[in-house]
């Protein structure tokens, strides 16, 4: 006697794939979804709620914010993953043209500051340098937000020159490595991450 699933069996088949399909959609899309980017044009900063600890004082005005996308790095010191750089690039809310990388220096400024984020615009360019100052857990899939003091600036007023403080917010995702077995002293990994970049200047 043939055995077959017959038309009825082809029908289970056929929605058990339809269901599979379905669910590596799902996945996917929520995947893509974590680090996706405002629509171009979008104010990147009208759904965000940013917390009184990190608003700058009184006297200084917003000059620019940009949405951005990059990499956290961190290095294992033996005992756990300390973040030592980063990488990211800082894109036009309106145009999704680039306008700046963000960076670590190799080493601290006289100041303190190390992350850094340089214009892309060669013909002002700019470069300010920070250090934190504070920061706030908002959620435990994603690196803190935080708002730094410049400790030293560059370049043109246009640009970054000005700039006091910075803040980074809407964060989504960049956490070291869960785990630290079977990693050796100086091994590096990288984190992708989004974030929004703000930039103020004195009022």
């Amino acid at each position: 006697m043939r055995m077959g699933f017959g038309r009825r069996g082809n029908s289970y088949i056929f929605c058990f794939r339809a269901l599979v399909l379905l669910s590596l959609g799902i996945y996917v899309f929520a995947a893509r979804d974590l680090l996706s980017e405002a629509p171009a044009g979008a104010d990147p900063l009208s759904n965000i709620q940013i917390p009184a600890i990190l608003q700058p004082p009184s006297g200084f005005e917003l000059h620019a914010a940009y949405p951005a996308k990059g990499y956290q790095y961190y290095r294992y010191n033996g005992s756990y993953w300390v973040n030592f750089n980063a990488s990211a690039i800082l894109r036009d809310p309106a145009t999704n043209k680039k306008v700046a990388r963000h960076f670590f220096l190799t080493t601290p400024d006289a100041l303190g500051g190390q992350p850094s984020w340089e214009s892309h615009n060669p013909r002002s360019p700019s470069i300010v340098t920070a250090k934190s100052i504070e920061s706030i857990h908002v959620s435990k899939h994603s690196i803190n937000w935080v708002r730094l003091k410049a400790t030293h600036t560059t370049g043109s007023r246009k640009e970054f020159r000005d700039v006091a403080f910075v803040q980074r917010l809407a964060t989504r995702a960049g956490l070291p490595p869960i785990s630290t077995k079977g990693a050796k002293v100086g091994d590096v990994r990288k984190s992708k991450y989004s974030a929004v970049y703000t930039f103020y200047v004195p009022s």
